[in-house]
């Protein structure tokens, strides 16, 4: 029996049963509220849960407890006051857990406080939910189809079942517009359509805030990158997960030397860089037994760039440096739309991602305020009109897209999310 195995068999056999019942007969406070690290990038405490945080941290009248997964969140100073940060596969973090009534999770319960060893071991702490307000900030605003809108084949191979268990036990689930609202409430379904909380996405107000109000970690990422970007203007290529290994001939765009060579004598005409982010599942896919490359392949440090999630945690800080954004069926456009930034919406894969992968809520030509290119020419001659300003949007169409997923463009949705937990709290609706 390897070690992980033996971990997960002593959870199971001595733990999991004896911490149900400490769940059960725990009183839950609901001035004790829970946060997750990123239950991928476990050394990042970013995005929505720090957003939220952020805008509570310095209430005096609140608890915040922050489940650690590395030593790296344990060493940080995150500010604020009554701020506890603590390993949640520790006996304290189980107990700690057990008292908090307020739960926040931006993927689900079963993903950000899972117990995990070794590679793929993991357990779930079987959390109680009805007495709990448990919030589902989610991370992001889709275009693509998830959940409760996919096809069967999708269903079948990526929902599982204890996370269907979980959309209607939630008090609320966070929405960016009234739009955004239907989509949320469909894909959770079947979650009332009363819980989803039309108060904005909290990661958003990191793009529209102060650089000097931000978190020191985000600064520091900010001027990292300037360091690195030097002055020049810059691309972001941001693409989409991809069902890599479910699905046949499903992968990232295969870039040929020729169309990185063009793409390099592009950025060097304009003094332009371009940042590759992939996906944090991003995987290569195969053929013939071999990876086939992708954009990341090509990663120089001079004209091409790393930003993917082990340099940069917070999308936050690559969208606000961006001079044009460039992705697929993500919702890094809807946060380019707020700081009305350039986009090319490069869609290689469209009617194979539209009618075989997850698919898509929206036309993506009616809800993207840029181009829409199929191949690396195509995106060539975008880039090249965009970085030289002969690629403007009709101005109307631009505001009918942001309205269309942004009802909020302050800083505030953080706040608007605490308040409704407030109110629910106190047995009353959210209020948005």
């Amino acid at each position: 029996m390897t070690a992980q195995a033996l971990v997960g068999l002593l959870w199971r056999v001595f733990l999991a049963g004896p911490w149900r019942l400490l769940d059960l007969l725990l009183p839950k406070r609901g001035d004790w509220w829970a946060f997750p690290v990123h239950f991928i990038k476990v050394s990042h405490f970013a995005e929505n849960p720090r957003a939220l945080f952020e805008a509570v941290k310095d209430d005096p009248l609140l608890r915040k407890i922050v489940f650690a997964r590395t030593a790296d969140l344990l060493d940080e100073d995150l500010g604020g006051c009554n701020v506890v940060v603590v390993p949640l596969s520790s006996l304290r973090g189980l107990w700690l857990l057990a008292r908090c009534k307020v739960v926040i999770c931006d993927q689900s319960v079963s993903m950000n406080y899972s117990l995990r060893w070794g590679d793929r071991s993991y357990a779930v702490p079987p959390l109680r939910f009805a007495p709990r307000v448990v919030v589902n900030l989610w991370h992001g605003i889709p275009i693509k189809k998830l959940y409760g809108v996919w096809g069967d084949a999708m269903r079948r191979a990526n929902l599982k079942s204890h996370m269907r268990r979980e959309f209607p036990k939630y008090a609320g689930i966070v929405a960016s517009s009234p739009i955004d609202s239907y989509a949320m409430c469909s894909i959770f379904s079947p979650l009332d359509y009363r819980r989803i909380w039309v108060t904005g996405v909290p990661k958003l107000d990191f793009l529209v805030r102060a650089e000097n109000a931000l978190p020191r970690p985000m600064q520091t990422q900010i001027t990292r990158l300037r360091d690195v970007v030097g002055g020049r203007r810059v691309v972001s290529y941001l693409p989409t997960f991809r069902q890599v290994g479910n699905f046949q001939g499903v992968g990232y765009y295969e870039f040929t030397e020729a169309d990185v060579a063009a793409l390099r004598a592009l950025l060097r005409r304009h003094d332009a860089v371009i940042g590759v982010r992939m996906h944090y599942f991003g995987r290569h896919h195969q053929r013939n037994g071999q990876p086939v490359p992708s954009l990341r392949d090509y990663i120089d440090g001079d004209r091409i760039l790393d930003f993917s999630h082990d340099v940069v945690s917070e999308m936050a800080a690559v969208v606000r440096l961006s001079d044009v954004v460039v992705s697929d069926y993500s919702s890094a456009f809807v946060e380019a739309m707020l700081l009305h930034k350039p986009m090319v919406c490069f869609a290689y894969d469209r009617a194979s991602y539209e009618h075989e992968q997850e698919g898509l809520l929206y036309d993506i030509d009616a809800v993207v305020p840029g181009p829409v290119v199929g191949d690396a020419a195509g995106l060539l001659e975008a880039l090249d009109a965009a970085l030289a300003g002969r690629g403007a949007v009709d101005a109307q169409h631009y505001e009918r897209c942001r309205r269309f997923f942004l009802s909020h463009t302050d800083d505030g949705s953080g706040a608007r999310v605490a308040a409704c937990i407030g109110n629910v709290l106190q047995g009353r609706t959210c209020d948005a």
